[in-house]
């Protein structure tokens, strides 16, 4: 049993992950959204292993976004089971690391490129303590690796849409988690940063890393994912509406 914590980030043991278990399984899980009480999942059921690669598929407003926030512990369950290396949801915030989409950061706050990567390195850390050697070792080389070095200093609003996006990218690979969550990546991005970010995702997968990626784009699903899960109007479906299924399912 594991005492509640007064802060989320507050350098607490964290359990182990339970022995052959998946990274993520999930079974018979609904949640609604908080305001207007409308369903927003329905009987949604996926296992995702240890270091596969998979894609969440659906048009906007299919429950892609809130799948990844109810497995990152941002929303709640109405109901159902989600596991994370064999624990419930929220039982090991440094293992998992969540991308929200661009246009839900407020990117007026004043601070700058550094200091919102290192950001990520709070769950680590806690809230109080300065970043170690160790911390700014893995913040250099988030910079380095989403090729942010000259922008190190800049305030976050000044910069593009794709510096944005590589910035808030290496804010949650800082965080060195086995299991990363990441809604829509690749979205309304140019083509440098597109390519930076795919190669990040290469990356990922050689280390082993396991990711649950929601995406737009069916075109590279079997040559990019081990498995899709599609979604439309918080459903599970057989594959995209009015396409078969990729090969990947078979």
């Amino acid at each position: 049993m594991f005492k509640k914590r007064l802060l989320t980030y507050s350098g607490c043991h964290h359990p182990p992950p339970v022995r052959d278990a998946p990274a993520l399984e999930v079974e018979d899980l609904c949640a609604q959204y908080e305001r207007s009480g409308v369903a927003a999942l329905r009987d949604i059921g996926l296992r995702v292993e240890r270091g596969e690669r998979v894609a969440l598929v659906g048009p906007n407003g299919a429950g892609k976004s809130t799948l990844l926030k109810v497995v990152a512990n941002l929303l709640p369950m109405r109901s159902g089971r989600a596991a994370i290396f064999g624990h419930p949801v929220g039982t090991c915030h440094h293992r998992v690391s969540f991308l929200p989409q661009r246009s839900e950061l407020d990117w007026r706050f004043p601070v700058n490129v550094e200091r919102l990567i290192t950001a990520g390195r709070y769950v680590h850390m806690g809230w109080l303590r300065r970043p170690a050697s160790a911390d700014r070792e893995l913040v250099a080389r988030s910079i380095e690796l989403l090729q942010l070095d000259h922008l190190r200093e800049r305030q976050i609003g000044d910069l593009s849409g794709g510096q944005q996006q590589r910035a808030i990218l290496a804010r949650t690979l800082v965080q060195n988690a086995e299991l990363l969550l990441l809604d829509e990546p690749l979205n309304a991005v140019d083509a440098r940063t597109r390519g930076i970010i795919t190669d990040v995702l290469v990356r990922l997968k050689e280390e082993g890393k396991t990711v649950l990626m929601a995406t737009h784009d069916i075109g590279r699903l079997e040559s990019d994912f081990d498995q899709a899960v599609f979604l439309v109007d918080g459903r599970q479906v057989d594959g995209p509406p009015n396409q078969p299924p990729p090969g990947i399912l078979s």
